[in-house]
This record gives structure tokens, C-alpha cells and sequence, in this order.
């Protein structure tokens, strides 16, 4: 199970980012159709907005997008490599006025003041956390989220107890799950508004992509998370690629 001496390890030393992160794309056929196709449509009429918080970004593989739908942008990587690259990479990418890319602990937003952050946004990076660390980031995120923002969090299901297909792997913590997180993340002042389970390279409801809003009413208030089994997410895939692909210019 990854911990944070894992992942600086991995994603500062080891890994080769052979496409700068695209790789992990190929299912879709580009990342480009992953954001449009995936991404966005999720993200719905959150973006555009004022300020983003992305945590993870590697090489940016989501940042040029979320830099062109901002006006001011923070990055929090684990890995100075990363943060070195998206500096030295991203510096004019996009319409936002204010961007800094800082390398962190890997628990923490240190330098985000709070209750002024619009969305904090995390996609395929998460995944390799353990809870301890994604309870702290819960803490973080409603630190610095403004009342009524919004975390766009993907995270490991592998703790699911209805998952119904064991899964034997290293790199989630098992006893992670969406509905764990939704409790967790309650604690912290932040509502999971949907879990939307899904099923990744064939192992069923792996993940969770989960809506959080920060919430000052009543937690007793508040109507229960929303739970979705996507069973379909990977294999949508290559229908997206067919249908989106062809129109990404006029996507652009």
C-alpha cells in the first residue's frame, strides 16, 4: 500500500513519465477526449471560476485545462520534479492571472489562505493514497475552500465491501472506500454530494469520483450522498474515442 515515502519515491525518482502523463490516456486515445468526454462534462457549470486548487498535477496533464477556465491557480505536488516541470512548462499556458506550482508534503496546502478557493480539483493522482492521507487532505480542502465550493476528488474504492470482485493490488489502500470517505470527509465540514463508483481495466467499482461541497448548514440537514455504480466507465472508453475524437478542434 503506497504511503508519501512511496509516492515521492515513485513519481520524483522512479517513474520515467515516458509521455509526460499522457500515457495514461491511451484508453481514451488522447487526454484531450478523457477531459472533453469524462472530465468536463462532470465538472459541469463548476468551471469556469475564480480560483483553483489542483492537488497531484504531475506534469500537468489536467492543468493546462483547468489554467485556461481560472484567474488564479495553485498546483501542490509531492514530487519537485513535477512541480519543476509544470513551472518551467506552464508558465503561459492558459488565461489565468495567477498561477504558482509548489512542492508539499504531499498532505497539506500550505499556502493557499483560507475560505478562498472556488474548487479543488484532483483526478487519477489520489488513487495512490493511503486514508490517513486523504483524511488530512479533507481537512486541507475545507480549510481552503470558500463556503458553498466545491473538491473534485478521485479516490480508491478498493475498501468497498460490495465491490464483489477481490482485487489484489499494492498500489490502493483497502480500506479505502466511497462511503468511507463520504463520513470522512463530513467530518471536516464538507458534504459528498455524489460517489460515483467505477470500474477501471476491468476491476469492478476499483475507484470513486466524488462531488464535494462546502457545507456550513447543519450536518443533520443534510440529504445523503449519492452512491452510482458505473460499471461502464472503462469500456465507455472507446466509444468516446470514436465520438468525441473526431470534433475535438471545435471543442477547443
Amino acid at each position: 500500500m503506497p504511503d508519501l515515502e512511496w509516492n515521492r519515491d515513485m513519481w520524483d525518482e522512479s517513474y520515467e513519465w515516458p509521455q509526460d502523463g499522457h500515457e495514461w490516456s491511451a484508453q481514451w486515445g488522447s487526454s484531450s477526449i478523457l477531459w472533453h468526454g469524462v472530465l468536463a462534462p462532470r465538472l459541469g457549470d463548476l468551471l469556469p471560476t475564480g480560483s483553483i486548487v489542483e492537488i497531484a498535477p504531475g506534469r500537468g496533464r489536467w492543468t493546462s485545462y483547468l489554467l485556461d477556465r481560472c484567474f488564479d491557480f495553485t498546483g501542490y505536488d509531492i514530487a519537485e520534479s513535477c512541480t519543476s516541470y509544470c513551472r518551467e512548462n506552464l508558465s503561459s499556458v492558459g488565461k489565468a492571472v495567477s498561477r504558482q506550482f509548489e512542492t508539499t508534503d504531499g498532505t497539506s496546502l500550505p499556502s493557499t489562505p483560507a475560505l478562498r478557493t472556488d474548487l479543488v480539483f484532483s483526478f487519477d493522482s489520489l488513487v495512490h493514497v493511503n486514508k490517513a492521507t486523504l483524511d488530512a487532505y479533507f481537512s486541507e480542502i475545507s480549510r481552503v475552500l470558500r463556503p458553498g465550493g466545491h473538491a473534485f476528488l478521485h479516490f480508491s474504492n478498493l475498501g468497498d465491501p460490495n465491490r464483489g470482485i477481490p482485487t489484489k493490488t499494492g498500489l490502493r489502500d483497502p480500506d479505502v472506500s466511497a462511503q468511507w470517505a463520504s463520513e470522512a470527509a463530513r467530518e471536516q465540514g464538507l458534504r459528498m454530494l455524489v460517489g460515483e463508483k467505477v470500474s477501471w481495466a476491468g476491476n469492478n467499482a476499483l475507484d470513486c469520483i466524488g462531488l464535494f461541497r462546502k457545507d456550513e448548514s447543519p450536518p443533520e440537514s443534510w440529504q445523503p450522498t449519492v452512491f452510482v455504480d458505473n460499471d461502464q466507465f472503462w469500456s465507455d472508453a472507446q466509444g468516446l474515442r470514436s465520438t468525441i475524437g473526431p470534433h475535438l478542434d471545435a471543442l477547443r
